[in-house]
């Protein structure tokens, strides 16, 4: 399967990255590499998420507060990351996309 990546899903990481490098000198790059490591994780079974809510799948980031969400396109081969945010934002944040 292939990967897309929604424009808002971006800029959210580079604006997590940012402040939490901001917060710690190493959390921005520490983020990034677990961000890497879990779209590597989710690209190996998609499919191994439950779809929450419809057809949007989330994955929470194991070190930071962050969930991924994103959607599986089996007719097109594609897996869509359509956010990243902060557990405390709210529940539905990006889910329109």
């Amino acid at each position: 399967m292939n990967r897309w990546f929604h424009p808002a899903f971006e800029v959210e990481l580079i604006e997590a990255a940012r402040y939490l490098e901001h917060q710690r000198g190493d959390f921005g790059r520490q983020f990034l590499n677990e961000v890497e490591a879990a779209i590597g994780t989710i690209m190996e079974a998609p499919a191994r998420w439950r779809p929450w809510p419809g057809d949007i799948r989330r994955f929470l980031l194991s070190s930071f507060r962050y969930t991924i969400r994103y959607r599986i396109r089996r007719d097109e081969g594609l897996v869509e990351f359509l956010s990243i945010v902060h557990t405390s934002r709210q529940p539905d944040t990006g889910a329109n996309r």
